[in-house]
């Protein structure tokens, strides 16, 4: 990203994410019964198509954590699929 060198300073990166011109979104935050309607529905394939982001984890919805998780899930997904 551009600037990112002038925010390094030779040993870790400072960043206020939900300033960051570059993120373009925000965390989910689900409302009263869509924990229990959509865990584990909302990052199942569809036809071609897969599904990642931070919502979509059952475990850590709305956590950096789970947005990494999701996204290996989506690349196995993808690895297992051009196997075929």
């Amino acid at each position: 990203a551009p600037g990112i060198a002038a925010a390094h300073d030779g040993r870790a990166w400072l960043d206020a994410w939900a300033f960051d011109e570059w993120s373009l979104g925000s965390y989910s935050a689900m409302l009263p019964g869509q924990v229990t309607t959509l865990t584990g529905v909302a990052g199942r394939p569809e036809g071609g198509l897969l599904f990642a982001g931070e919502h979509t984890a059952d475990g850590s919805s709305g956590f950096l954590e789970g947005a990494v998780a999701s996204g290996e899930r989506a690349a196995r997904g993808l690895l297992s699929e051009s196997d075929h």
